[in-house]
This record gives structure tokens, sequence and C-alpha cells, in this order.
């Protein structure tokens, strides 16, 4: 990464260079993998290289095994990451899971929404919709989008990180119809798009001064 990073700034010395990275820790005897380097990456290690402008981190609490209150943590981290680095942190990915593929590929379900789920985040990303939750996981969950996404944006706001990109934004007035959807996708014209797509801009736009 310090390699192909270096050669990158030398070639365009204006250019932004990421790392494009899960965001995992190295916290050595940290009894949990996502902080104790299992995985082989070190966020701050890859984020202070010189040629790197911003770090990142990705956030799948489905497929991790993680529950929206994990994830406001991992937040809270990277935030003060950001701050020891000096470097600017994007939430680069985060979804949950729909009910139905929750049940198809866990096998599980969850009481949270994507509004309360990445909400939270965003203010602290998917939530897989509860269909797909229900088709690629095999369970359900007890958070809708709207409570575990609402909850991540929420800190988001909170820890003033440089910013988030969810996973995945959808669009249904294409000439085939609806654009794919993983499980993580929420659509334009979806009730959940008013609070996690258009009232986040504007809450982030307010607070970058825009």
């Amino acid at each position: 990464m310090d390699e192909i990073s270096r050669f990158i700034r030398k070639i365009d010395g204006f250019h932004m260079i990421s790392t494009g990275e899960e965001g995992f820790f190295n916290f050595p005897g940290d009894p949990d993998w996502t902080y104790n380097g299992n995985r082989g990456t070190d966020f701050y290690a890859n984020t202070e290289l010189p040629a790197i402008s911003y770090g990142t981190y990705h956030v799948y609490p489905d497929w991790w095994g993680k529950t929206p209150e994990w994830v406001l943590n991992f937040t809270v981290q990277h935030g003060i990451a950001q701050k020891k680095m000096g470097k600017p942190v994007v939430w680069e990915e985060y979804g949950w899971m729909s009910p139905e593929a929750r049940l198809q590929y866990l096998g599980t379900v969850s009481n949270y929404t994507r509004l309360q789920a990445i909400g939270s985040w965003q203010k602290a990303y998917g939530w897989m919709s509860p269909e797909a939750r229900l088709q690629y996981l095999g369970t359900v969950s007890n958070y809708t989008r709207l409570q575990a996404i609402g909850s991540w944006q929420k800190a988001v706001l909170d820890n003033k990180l440089a910013g988030v990109q969810f996973w995945q934004l959808g669009i249904s007035n294409l000439s085939f119809g609806r654009s794919t959807d993983d499980g993580f996708t929420v659509y334009l014209d979806d009730p959940e798009a008013k609070t996690l797509i258009y009232d986040h801009v504007k809450k982030v736009n307010a607070q970058n001064h825009m």
C-alpha cells in the first residue's frame, strides 16, 4: 500500500488517495476480531502512510455477526482515530439487510428497521432490508433499517466524521425497471429514503456549512 500510494502521488501530486479498507484495528490481545489484528490489517498504520489522503472503513453487521449497538462504538473509535491522525475518515460502506434477505441468507430475523439502525449510525453504515436478511442469512432481526441505520447516521454526525457512503443506492425508473437489489439497497422512492438519504444529506451539509 505504501509503494503504490507513493507511485500514484508521484504521478499526480493533487490526487486524493485512500485505502478503501474495512477499517479493522490492530490492538493485540483485544477479544474482538475486528480490533485485534486477526484480519491482517492495521487501520492506523495504513491511514498514517505519507501518501494516503484519508482513511476509510466499512460495516456490515449482518455478515460479521455484530449488533447495531456494536457499530456505534466502532464508529466512535474511527472518530477518535481521525482526531489522533489529523486525517479525514470516511465511512465508505455500510448496510443493514432487508428482513427477507436476512431470512434467506442468514436464517434469522431482526427487530431493527433500516431507519433505526442506519439512522443512529449516521448521527455516529448499511443494514440489510428484512427481505434480504431472510433470503441471504436465513435470519430475522428486531431492528428495522430506520432503527439501525438511523442510529449509525447520528453517530457519524456526533463524531464529526468526514463523510459517509452507504451501500447501496437504488434507482427504480430505469428502462429495465429497478436496479439490482442485493439486500442492502435503499431505493430513492422507498419511504425510508426520506430519512436515510434526503434528511441525512441536509444534516451533513449543515454540519459542513454547505
